[in-house]
């Protein structure tokens, strides 16, 4: 990471990578700072960093950058309108859905039975019903418990029945 330009010399701060021609340091993807400066700084968690001497930018509301601060993503509970571009806000996932995130920005409107968990990442199955989540969610068997969420209906040990008719445990 040695530089040398006519007389002048110097190492890459760290956080920069050297030219191929081994006459400039420039900060990375993630760090902002000038060509040649004595520090690259590392981008907070809801910026652009694209490296350089780009100064660093915000994400809009309701997205984060990505892990190499090179775009800006939804947050999870945050969803793409229809023809949102990169610099559009996302919006709040809507009643009786999940919005995971990411860089599509998806909706999922939640099946019959179902509901969004408590950070609107996914659809469950609520009590007395079971399925995958973000799919259809089917009546407990028969003499079975079904607590919601993604877990396996539990058959009741003879002698026992479903609590109620929500089947959540067996008695």
């Amino acid at each position: 990471n040695h530089w040398c330009f006519g007389d002048a010399e110097g190492y890459c701060a760290e956080g920069a990578t050297l030219s191929e021609d081994r006459s400039s340091c420039s900060c990375n993807q993630g760090y902002s700072g000038p060509t040649n400066g004595d520090t690259c700084t590392k981008c907070e968690a809801e910026q652009l960093c694209p490296g350089g001497d780009i100064a660093p930018g915000d994400c809009p509301r309701g997205k984060t950058s990505n892990a190499d601060h090179t775009a800006c993503v939804y947050k999870p509970g945050y969803y793409a309108i229809t023809n949102a571009g990169p610099t559009s806000d996302g919006e709040r996932c809507p009643a009786n859905s999940a919005c995971p995130g990411g860089e599509a920005g998806a909706v999922i409107t939640c099946s019959d039975n179902a509901m969004p968990n408590s950070d609107k990442t996914a659809c469950k199955c609520t009590a007395g019903f079971t399925g995958p989540n973000n799919g259809a969610c089917a009546a407990c068997p028969a003499n079975s418990a079904c607590p919601g969420g993604d877990a396996q209906p539990q058959t009741c040990q003879p002698n026992s029945v479903p609590a109620s008719p929500l089947a959540i445990n067996c008695e």
